[in-house]
């Protein structure tokens, strides 16, 4: 992609997830006749987040050309999945309020959906925190240390191993602390045995959003995932200039 393409596609993609975050805000999970199409086109939304016009800039300057395409092509994918990721909690949102305009037997369809949704929404948020790791490796050790993180099988170990002495560890520990315990409570449990997630979306009764496992997601490490997102952008005009100014300056 060049820069033109980069700016159009990224234009793209933070209208889409402010519209969302207005949507999600607003409460607006279904058809409402004042918020068309057309009204919504005409609002001015904005994301404006890990901006892919400025991560192709920090990726170009200062590194050569192979080097450049392998770390935007890493900022690249992590910004599609954080919108991904975004994407999958609002669908959530959605089917928790269709759900409650159903009656049996055609409610236990959509819990099925209510259930996938949910577990592809876990499954992405773990994919992106593995993408964020790698990212900040790559810029702050390289492309040898890189291709040891991708290789471990224990990536938040690895992690913690190459920062854990370096000044930004303290920026970045609580996140790590929080997604060991992410997957203890959701990842590995979805992901490899039973889950909760089953009994709670498909068996129980009530609103989705009232629903503490489900709460505690959002609350626990949805919200603060979005506070990282102006971490991370610290984290890398840190790596690119080792002025301190960036980490003692961190807006959350």
């Amino acid at each position: 992609m060049d820069k033109e393409e980069v700016i159009c596609f990224d234009k793209a993609l933070d209208i889409y997830v402010g519209r969302r975050i207005f949507l999600i805000k607003n409460k607006i999970f279904y058809d409402d006749p004042k918020h068309t199409d057309s009204f919504l086109r005409e609002k001015q939304f904005k994301f404006d987040k890990w901006n892919l016009d400025n991560l192709y800039d920090y990726a170009y300057i200062g590194n050569d050309k192979e080097n450049a395409e392998k770390l935007f092509a890493i900022f690249l994918d992590l910004k599609i999945t954080l919108v991904e990721v975004f994407n999958a909690q609002y669908n959530f949102m959605i089917i928790n309020n269709q759900i409650l305009q159903l009656a049996l037997p055609d409610v236990y369809v959509y819990k099925i959906e209510a259930h996938d949704i949910f577990v592809n929404f876990v499954l992405k948020y773990r994919a992106l925190w593995d993408k964020i790791m790698g990212s900040l490796v790559f810029v702050y050790f390289k492309e040898a240390k890189y291709k040891m993180f991708l290789d471990s099988k224990h990536k938040k170990t690895t992690f913690k191993k190459f920062f854990e002495d370096q000044i930004v560890w303290k920026k970045i520990e609580s996140y790590i602390k929080d997604l060991e315990d992410f997957d203890n409570v959701y990842r590995t449990p979805e992901a490899h045995q039973t889950g909760k997630a089953r009994k709670e979306a498909i068996f129980n009764t009530g609103k989705y959003t009232d629903n503490e496992y489900f709460k505690t997601i959002i609350q626990r490490y949805f919200n603060p995932l979005v506070e990282f997102v102006n971490v991370f952008g610290q984290l890398l005009n840190y790596a690119k200039t080792q002025n301190k100014y960036y980490l003692d300056n961190i807006v959350y």
